[in-house]
């Protein structure tokens, strides 16, 4: 028994690495409001109030237009995203950025769409070439006191995957995973620049 595993494992490792080996991913477009993240961090905003927030975070994953997996699903990534984007204006103490509290002075949104044209099986690419895109799409409701709309903001962004023995050489340079990262990050920094620009009506 022992000496078959050892013959299966490789047969079952070498596809898996080879799938790997010829991945390849890079942003295709965003929005360009992220582009001015730094230089809005960097200057003046007001003081920071006393008033305190509530951010709720809710992520839907669709392939090819069907919900995939559950609804509820936690999100770690995205709700750390939020809570930074929301610090990122400067006008609320990070203290008073929380995900529950019964009467909020704002309560802050985040309707999070990953919109993915197909699902990577273990052994696509490896015969005939596996192609996707990942739209991300960010939507923030701003609500007030009251709980009536206060302002709302969207910011999108995308990447491309291409999966095949072939593109083996680009796969250092072409993450599949750091082009999905750099578009998760970029929507929310053109949120965060969008925030920022209307601090001072807070």
């Amino acid at each position: 028994m022992r000496s078959a595993a050892i013959h299966i494992l490789p047969s079952m490792i070498l596809p898996a690495v080879l799938a790997l080996v010829g991945c390849a991913g890079h942003p295709t477009y965003y929005d360009r409001a992220a582009d001015r993240y730094e230089e809005a961090i960097a200057g003046e905003r007001p003081e920071p109030t006393d008033r305190v927030v509530r951010c709720t975070v809710h992520v839907t994953n669709l392939v090819d237009g069907e919900v995939f997996g559950t609804v509820s699903a936690e999100w770690p990534g995205y709700r750390e995203l939020a809570h930074e984007t929301v610090e990122a204006m400067g006008v609320f103490e990070p203290d008073n950025v929380r995900r529950r509290v019964s009467r909020p002075d704002y309560h802050f949104v985040f309707e999070i769409s990953i919109e993915d044209s197909a699902r990577p099986r273990p052994l696509s690419g490896l015969i005939i070439p596996f192609i996707r895109t990942r739209e991300i799409k960010g939507r923030l409701q701003v609500l007030d006191e009251r709980g009536g709309p206060f302002a709302s903001y969207f910011a999108s962004a995308a990447s491309y995957e291409y999966r095949h023995p072939l593109v083996f050489f680009l796969t250092p340079f072409y993450w599949p995973a750091r082009a999905e990262r750099q578009a998760r990050e970029r929507v929310f920094r053109a949120l965060a620049v969008k925030l920022i620009e209307d601090a001072p009506e807070y």
